[in-house]
């Protein structure tokens, strides 16, 4: 489509293109004008700092609910990823219906931003929104800029983002992805999405969420828990935590810089 072709002609500028794993790769190489002569199979470097984080055992189950921005008739809803209508009620109620596992309600920065227009929610129904979740015992409502630490920490995540859907595989542990219809996977993700998504649960109802919870979350039934683990170690985390280094090893000789020595970390990473 249209846009895909303008991303592949773009391709061809870039001195580098450095890709997180092998099947953004294929197709960086596919459309590039340049046939990806100017393609770098580095991994994700975000996630390096991932490894650092504390990780801690909890004696109650916790869970990440992240809602995406791109409601219906916002920016970016060319996409429509984002079920927050459809579920904006049920989100309120799981802290009651659970009160046995703690949630963490994280929202894409821009949703609230975007509601609080006067043609969407309005401030009054988005303030008291995020009261009403505030006012449940076992939530926590986060803003914070870092959430490495949330996903450490999480037992399991309820989401329709599009980076959390790939970083989350870091934790290794269960997602439950939200999305409007089956058609989606084929007209919204591309070849490195669809395979993130066999590898989650997946939601089309308050149903199958309630599914989730219940027989993954609570009772501990996660068939998908050894292919998941699997495709996390051979296709997401490619060369994690050491995807800077090789990003920083190839710059150092490429550009004929310092000694590679002079970029190696204590750790030797």
């Amino acid at each position: 489509d249209r846009d895909l072709l303008l991303a592949s002609k773009q391709m061809g500028l870039f001195w580098k293109l450095f890709v997180e794993n092998t099947l953004n790769e294929a197709v960086a190489k596919e459309v590039s004008p340049v046939r990806g002569g100017n393609v770098f199979l580095s991994g994700y470097c975000k996630m390096d700092s991932f490894k650092d984080v504390e990780k801690e055992t909890n004696s109650r189950k916790r869970i990440v609910i992240a809602p995406h921005h791109s409601v219906d008739g916002g920016y970016n809803d060319f996409m429509s990823m984002s079920n927050f209508y459809k579920y904006a009620d049920l989100f309120l109620n799981l802290p009651k219906m659970y009160p046995q596992i703690d949630f963490v309600f994280r929202p894409h920065p821009a949703l609230f931003l975007l509601l609080k227009n006067e043609n969407f929610w309005g401030e009054k129904k988005v303030n008291d929104y995020i009261s009403a979740m505030k006012g449940n015992p076992n939530v926590v409502y986060s803003t914070q800029g870092d959430y490495f630490d949330e996903f450490v920490k999480s037992d399991g995540i309820i989401q329709d983002c599009g980076s959390f859907l790939v970083e989350y595989f870091y934790t290794k542990k269960p997602q439950c992805y939200l999305l409007k219809q089956q058609d989606d996977i084929e007209k919204k993700f591309m070849a490195f999405g669809k395979k993130c998504l066999e590898n989650c649960y997946i939601a089309y109802s308050e149903k199958e969420i309630l599914r989730f919870l219940d027989d993954v979350i609570v009772c501990g039934n996660d068939p998908m828990r050894k292919q998941r683990e699997d495709f996390a170690d051979k296709v997401v985390m490619l060369n994690y935590p050491k995807a800077s280094a090789k990003i920083i090893d190839l710059l150092s000789r490429e550009l004929g810089g310092e000694d590679e020595a002079v970029y190696s970390r204590s750790d030797g990473n």
